[in-house]
């Protein structure tokens, strides 16, 4: 996903084949200008930025049988 400085909001759609029972999809990112929401897609709030610097995150999406990151610019 990219965004322009301004910021923006996306969204990460994802589909659990053989769910099991008790077990949560987990959502992370330790950049602090990003802000996950979980349901039934993951939303991605992402705030300006008011450097002129890049900026690069990972949100990474993992189950009990796996893992996947997205790799966030904007």
């Amino acid at each position: 996903m990219n965004f322009e400085a301004v910021g923006g909001q996306g969204t990460i759609e994802y589909e659990l084949l053989n769910p099991v029972e008790g077990v949560e999809l987990e959502v992370a990112c330790e950049a602090q200008w990003i802000e996950l929401t979980e349901g039934e897609t993951i939303a991605v709030k992402v705030a300006a930025n008011e450097t002129e610097e890049a900026r690069e995150a990972v949100i990474t999406v993992s189950y009990e049988i796996g893992r996947a990151s997205c790799r966030e610019r904007g």
